[in-house]
């Protein structure tokens, strides 16, 4: 008989009451009304889960507890239920007292065997360990994962601790994510924060070429600048494959870190998009400011794009250059000029609390963000009070 394997997403509620929302690439939070939750697509999980299934004999399912709001007790039962010979968790620092305790009495109850991923653990490997974890994955898990569990050894496999790190994989090799224990169209009822149409996550690309002190996977995941393309073809047969079976899908949401890293691809996948006829969707995406221009902007919009979202974070050239993020403002206006111009949406973001930020550098941001409003260039606007997340340099300024 096959093993199984359960792949977990973080528990969906934490022991003080808060519904929580996991973020795999970016910072984790938790919520009081459930009017302001909902769930991120768990990526890394879901493509690991593909893997598993396409490469392997392991049965594999994968269980989301932030999309079912379950805590640490519904959770432990949800699992059980499983039987599973192999536990894979993926946890936050936000959230890692809940996880280890579902971890610790899966074990006690069946003796599984526990892999621990993502944030929290790629930078607290030896403390994981020490808490009777069996084994933890640090960085960009799919294949070590894959590899660990055909090996069912962690010798010479990269990627477990303490071994040498995985070199960075092709993300165009990837399969399509998850989508057989958990409809991907899920995650958008109720979708993310200011997304206007039933839209499914998805992920054109991987990494960035930024260097922003803040960022988890620039910093923990990938541990360089790097950004991976997949081809342009198979991102529109993604989307065919999501329409075809979600007819009710009114568009795509690319939630990966720098949709518009490369004029040239955004060039193609624009073009591909028109050409199969899947301009009559609705398309927003993750962008970086520094990497746009009017170009890009128009054949986004052409292809069907009806918002950006990107980074402002500051508007002090000193405090940009200390988070490694320095926007140049003037041209920024521009670009946003040009984006109302052609009708198409912004969402901006803003940090407070940053290094060497006082009180005339907020009240600069303030006036930025007040000017960018009163003149129509920005249609949302989400402010962040700095949270510095264990394993970023900011975290260790």
């Amino acid at each position: 008989m096959s093993e199984k394997v359960v792949l977990l997403n973080s528990v969906g509620k934490d022991d003080r009451g808060y519904y929580i929302i996991h973020s795999p690439s970016r910072w984790s939070q938790g919520v009081r009304d459930l009017s302001s939750w909902f769930a991120y697509y768990p990526w890394e999980l879901a493509y690991s889960s593909s893997l598993l299934k396409k490469y392997t004999d392991y049965k594999v399912k994968l269980l989301d507890p932030c999309l079912n709001r379950w805590d640490k007790h519904q959770t432990l039962q949800a699992v059980l239920e499983e039987e599973p010979h192999w536990l894979v968790i993926e946890s936050s620092t936000r959230t890692i007292n809940e996880n280890l305790w579902v971890a610790k009495q899966v074990k006690k109850e069946i003796n599984t065997r526990l892999i621990f991923v993502g944030q929290h653990p790629s930078v607290y490997p030896e403390k994981m360990l020490a808490q009777g974890i069996d084994y933890v994955l640090y960085g960009e898990y799919e294949y070590t994962l894959l590899e660990l569990l055909l090996r069912r050894s962690p010798e010479n496999v990269p990627g477990v601790y303490p071994n040498p790190p995985r070199p960075l994989l092709d993300f165009s090799q990837l399969p399509w994510p998850e989508d057989e224990d958990i409809p991907r169209i899920r995650y958008g009822m109720p979708g993310e924060p200011s997304s206007e149409y039933l839209e499914i996550q998805a992920y054109a690309s991987r990494g960035c070429m930024g260097d922003c002190k803040f960022c988890v996977c620039r910093n923990i995941y990938y541990r360089k600048k790097s950004w991976r393309p997949r081809d342009v073809n198979d991102v529109v047969e993604e989307i065919k494959y999501l329409k075809h079976k979600y007819p009710e899908m009114e568009g795509i949401f690319f939630d990966e870190e720098a949709h518009n890293t490369s004029k040239d691809f955004i060039t193609q996948l624009s073009r591909k998009i028109i050409k199969a006829g899947f301009n009559n969707l609705k398309y927003e995406a993750m962008c970086d400011i520094r990497f746009l221009d009017e170009q890009i902007l128009q054949a986004m919009r052409t292809a069907g794009y009806y918002k950006i979202r990107f980074g402002i974070e500051t508007a002090d050239p000193k405090c940009g250059e200390k988070i490694g993020k320095k926007i140049d403002i003037p041209r920024t206006i521009r670009l946003l000029r040009f984006s109302k111009k052609i009708g198409l949406k912004t969402y901006a973001t803003f940090m407070f609390g940053l290094p060497g930020a006082d009180f005339n550098i907020e009240r600069k941001n303030i006036n930025l963000m007040e000017f960018l409003i009163k003149e129509g260039l920005l249609d949302n606007v989400q402010i962040s009070i700095v949270t510095p997340l264990p394993g970023t340099p900011f975290y260790y300024w």
